[in-house]
């Protein structure tokens, strides 16, 4: 019978508390403003951040295209929408015209709010454009 030499209470040596180490958040999140369809934008991501822009719905689809600088590195764009709930409604990593960077079209309904969540894959930074359009518009552009 070894019971006896088990009988130690461990609990204590592993009492801290870990969830914050495995968490989904993709870090400080800076609201930038709105924007609409027709609209572009750049910004700046360091890592670990991302930045939020609100786009109202319109009541049909949107495209909308992240363009990441490549030089030293640079920024690997990735694209998610967010509902008012803050469920994620679509997201893209790589779906662009060139290898890097994001395109992601999603229906927005009418009078309903939306963000737009601009970040880096892993930890890759740089400069960037967004480009919002309506599907149509885009295709008939010069990429």
């Amino acid at each position: 019978d070894f019971s006896d030499d088990f009988s130690d209470d461990f609990s204590d040596d592993f009492s801290d508390d870990f969830s914050d180490d495995f968490s989904d958040d993709v870090g400080a999140e800076e609201f930038i403003g709105p924007i609409a369809v027709g609209q572009n934008a750049a910004g700046f991501i360091e890592s670990g951040a991302a930045d939020v822009y609100e786009i109202d719905g319109a009541g049909g689809p949107v495209l909308i295209r992240i363009l990441g600088t490549y030089a030293q590195g640079g920024l690997d764009p990735t694209v998610s929408v967010r509902d008012s709930t803050g469920a994620e409604i679509g997201f893209d990593d790589d779906g662009g015209n060139r290898e890097r960077d994001s395109r992601l079209e999603v229906v927005l309904e009418g009078g309903a709010t939306y963000e737009i969540v601009v970040a880096g894959f892993s930890d890759s930074t740089g400069d960037y454009v967004i480009r919002v359009n309506s599907p149509s518009r885009a295709t008939n552009r010069t990429r």
